[in-house]
C-alpha cells in the first residue's frame, strides 16, 4: 500500500496517492450524507437549469390602484434551489393611467340635488384637468360608497359615467361590488371602453349615474372616491322625509283631479291627492315635497303655514312651506312641506287634501305641472294653464 508523507510544516507539491479502498470508503460516506439530505446521487452529477423555467414564480394579485397611481404584488418562488438563475416578476406597476400621460387632477363638483329617490340619480360629480399643460387620461375610477342598508344600487348601462350634457354614458363597464340589500358599504369600480383623454389646458366634467331602489325614509348615500384621486365622502344624498312615528305606516298616496285646470293669478290648488292607511294599521305623514315645472314668468308664494289643507276645510295645516327658486328667473322650482305636527290617517280610511299656492305672472299660455316627490314619487304631474 502506498504511504501518505509525514506532515513537517514545510508546504511541499507531494502528489499523494488514494488508494482504491480509500475511494470507496469516501464514496460510500458522501451518498450517505447525500441520502440524509434528501437527495439521491444522480443529484450530486446533475447540472441546475441556467434558467428557473416558466411558472417556478407565485405571484398574489394586484393590489387597487393606489392614490399614487401604482398598484404591487407580492411573489415567491415556488421551490428554493430548483434552479441556478432567475428573473423575479415585477412586482410595482403604473396603473390608472396610459402611458405618456399625467393623471388628471380631480376636483369635486356640486350634483344637482343632494335628495335620495328611487330611479336613477346622479351620484357623483367631478371635473378633471390635466397638470403641467399636458394631455391627461383616464382609464378607470373606483368610488367606494357607505348606504343605508335598505338601499340596492345598479349600473345604467356601458360605465355609467357621463360627460355632463351628454345624452349617454361613455363606453365601458361598471361592476358593483356588494351593492344590495343585505350591505352597509359596496364600491364601484368603472373601467372606461377606451382611454378618456383630456386635452392639455381643458377641463371636463363627468357624473356617476346609478339606478336606486329600495328608498325609505331618512335613508342615505354617500360617496366617496379612491381612483384616479383620492375624495373622502364627496358627495352625500339623503331622503329628507322623516320615518313615521313608531307604531304608524307611511300612506298610500294617490292623485285625485284638480277643482279646476285653469291657472289665474291669486290662490290656486296646484295639486290634490288622496293619503291611505292600510287596514293593518294607521299611517302617518309629516314631510312633503313637491317639484315644479312652470313657464318662466311665473312666480309662486305661499304663506305662514303648511300650504296644504284637508279639503272640506277652511284652513290650511299648521307648519311651513320651503320654495326653492320659484321666481320668475327659473323653469323649475320645488316646496318643501313641514306639518307642525304628524298626520294621523286611521286604518282603512282615506284623506284628500289640497296644496294651495299663491300665483303671480300669468300671462295667457302660462303652464304649471306639479309632482308629488314625497313621502311617495309619482310620475304623473298635475297641470294647470293660464
Amino acid at each position: 500500500m502506498d504511504t501518505v508523507p509525514q506532515n513537517t510544516g514545510v508546504a511541499t507539491a507531494t502528489k499523494t496517492k488514494v488508494s482504491t479502498r480509500t475511494k470507496v470508503v469516501v464514496g460510500v460516506a458522501i451518498a450517505s450524507l447525500a441520502a440524509a439530505a434528501g437527495f439521491g446521487l444522480p443529484l450530486l452529477r446533475k447540472t441546475l437549469p441556467a434558467k428557473c423555467p416558466a411558472g417556478s414564480w407565485q405571484c398574489s394579485e394586484w393590489t387597487a390602484c393606489s392614490a399614487s397611481g401604482t398598484q404591487t404584488r407580492a411573489c415567491r418562488l415556488r421551490s428554493v434551489g430548483m434552479c441556478a438563475e432567475s428573473t423575479k416578476p415585477a412586482t410595482s406597476q403604473a396603473c390608472g393611467q396610459a402611458v405618456g400621460y399625467d393623471s388628471p387632477i380631480i376636483t369635486v363638483a356640486a350634483i344637482p340635488t343632494t335628495v335620495l329617490s328611487d330611479g336613477q340619480v346622479i351620484v357623483a360629480r367631478f371635473s378633471a384637468t390635466p397638470p403641467n399643460n399636458r394631455e391627461a387620461v383616464i382609464r378607470q375610477l373606483t368610488f367606494p360608497i357607505a348606504k343605508s342598508r335598505e338601499l340596492v344600487l345598479v349600473g345604467t348601462g356601458g360605465s355609467s359615467l357621463r360627460r355632463v350634457g351628454d345624452a349617454e354614458n361613455l363606453s365601458g363597464s361598471a361592476v358593483l361590488d356588494t351593492c344590495n340589500d343585505q350591505s352597509l358599504q359596496c364600491s364601484v369600480k368603472v373601467t372606461m371602453g377606451g382611454d378618456e383623454v383630456i386635452r392639455a389646458g381643458s377641463t371636463m366634467v363627468y357624473e356617476l349615474r346609478l339606478v336606486v331602489s329600495g328608498d325609505v325614509p331618512a335613508s342615505s348615500l354617500v360617496v366617496s372616491m379612491d381612483q384616479p384621486a383620492f375624495i373622502n365622502g364627496g358627495w352625500t344624498l339623503t331622503d329628507p322625509r322623516s320615518a313615521p312615528p313608531a307604531g304608524y305606516s307611511s300612506p298610500v298616496i294617490s292623485m285625485t283631479s284638480l277643482p279646476t285646470s285653469v291657472l289665474n293669478n291669486g290662490t290656486d290648488v296646484v295639486a290634490r291627492f288622496a293619503a291611505s292607511a292600510r287596514n293593518e294599521g294607521d299611517a302617518a305623514f309629516k314631510t312633503l315635497r313637491f317639484t315644479f315645472d312652470k313657464s318662466r314668468e311665473l312666480v309662486l308664494t305661499a304663506g305662514n303655514d303648511s300650504s296644504l289643507r284637508r279639503v272640506g276645510e277652511g284652513a290650511n295645516l299648521p307648519g311651513s312651506t320651503a320654495l326653492v327658486t320659484c321666481n320668475d328667473q327659473s323653469v323649475q322650482c320645488s316646496a318643501d312641506i313641514t306639518l307642525a305636527a304628524e298626520e294621523i290617517i286611521p286604518a282603512g280610511t282615506s284623506h284628500v287634501f289640497d296644496l294651495r299656492l299663491n300665483v303671480a305672472g300669468a300671462i295667457s299660455g302660462s303652464t304649471l305641472l306639479t309632482k308629488i316627490e314625497q313621502p311617495v314619487s309619482l310620475q304623473d304631474a298635475w297641470g294647470l294653464t293660464k
